[in-house]
């Protein structure tokens, strides 16, 4: 069963009262810092909990060096259990907020995931301080303020990397996809993408203050739906197809969800083709994720832990693959790949900034034309 956030619907938060990336997708507060020695220099990282603490500690190029949180007991309570150092701002003292933590000159990189509306101030303090940074998807809340922070990160001269933690651009079952559309070499007539489930009160995701009062457009639409917007688009390209148009409807089922819960839209591609693409976090009694694309040479469609590929043989007759997955959130790829990127001083185009903007652009678009009541919405 899927949770409506993604791959699995295991959700281990230890307290409501902070955000750990479980595999459902949902993100701890606290910042942790952690050496990364490549080629003999260190690093230091910056990331939630119970997916990306046990990435880093799978990773051998990294250690924990010290725990950073808005506030202190949620700082010290992690850092006393990992025995590192803890910083925060609130209380406010003169060694201990983030600003020490960035000036430290073993600290060299970063990884952030915090509430959508806070991280770009820290996004942006961080790469002032010549940090390398892994940050948290949606890349900010809105369009503008992402083309803004973009721009301004292009003109500083600081060598720092930038890239966007957007995890199912490393799942297992999705990068398999993208290889058999690659390979099928054909034209995309159609794809589908459908999403559907409940966020209950009781759920750990929704137990947060930003989450129930979001800052942000679209609630769960933009925080959740931007993976598979992620997903699909990573997709398309294995094709050579890019998304251009929008309309859609959206909805709000569930009261607590604001402002909106649910959206079906349709989707033009640049070669003239449309598919649809429909995600609820509000539906109790449908419980579904998988993507399909359909070319003139086979399908190939995707749930968590299975892909199933449909082409036919030099004969005409049809041959069915399918190929089963343990489900992955593919945190550990995407912690990998970073740290594979500040050794080679790029970062892979997977997480680039540019591709978080795009994501972030579809999403947005589909918001304005359901706020339109189905306007076509341009994705430029």
């Amino acid at each position: 069963m899927t949770s409506p956030h993604g791959f699995l619907n295991t959700e281990q938060e230890k307290e409501p009262s902070t955000f750990a990336e479980t595999r459902s997708g949902t993100w701890q507060l606290e910042l942790q810092f952690w050496e990364l020695e490549i080629l003999q220099e260190t690093l230091i990282r910056v990331i939630g909990t119970l997916e990306h603490l046990p990435a880093i500690q799978v990773c051998p190029e990294f250690s924990l060096r010290a725990i950073y949180s808005r506030s202190r007991t949620s700082a010290e309570k992690l850092a006393t259990k990992l025995d590192v150092e803890a910083y925060y701002d609130s209380p406010e003292t003169p060694n201990n907020a983030l600003s020490n933590l960035l000036a430290r000159e073993d600290v060299q990189a970063v990884t952030i995931a915090l509430p959508i509306s806070v991280q770009p101030n820290i996004i942006r303090q961080a790469l002032e301080s010549g940090k390398h940074v892994l940050s948290e998807k949606p890349i900010t809340g809105n369009v503008e303020r992402a083309e803004d922070l973009l721009e301004w990160f292009r003109e500083q001269d600081e060598d720092a990397l930038w890239s966007i933690g957007e995890n199912f651009r490393f799942m297992d079952p999705i990068l398999f996809s993208h290889h058999q559309l690659s390979e099928m070499e054909g034209n995309i007539e159609t794809f589908s993408v459908k999403l559907h489930g409940l966020i209950t009160e009781d759920d750990k995701s929704f137990r947060t203050p930003w989450r129930q009062n979001p800052e942000h457009q679209g609630g769960f639409l933009l925080d959740g739906g931007i993976h598979f917007v992620a997903a699909l688009r990573l997709l398309l390209s294995a094709v050579s197809v890019s998304i251009t148009h929008v309309a859609a409807f959206t909805s709000l089922i569930r009261p607590n969800l604001q402002p909106v819960d649910t959206v079906n839209a349709t989707m033009h591609l640049d070669n003239g083709s449309s598919g649809t693409f429909s995600i609820s976090y509000g539906t109790e009694f449908a419980n579904d994720f998988e993507i399909q694309v359909v070319t003139d040479e086979g399908a190939v469609t995707l749930t968590p832990t299975r892909v199933t590929v449909i082409t036919n043989d030099d004969d005409g007759n049809e041959e069915t693959l399918t190929k089963d997955f343990q489900a992955n959130s593919g945190v550990i790829r995407e912690v990998a790949v970073f740290a594979k990127g500040i050794e080679a001083g790029k970062v892979d185009p997977r997480g680039s900034p540019e591709e978080a903007l795009m994501d972030l652009k579809v999403v947005q678009a589909m918001l304005k034309s359901g706020e339109e009541r189905g306007t076509v919405k341009s994705v430029a």
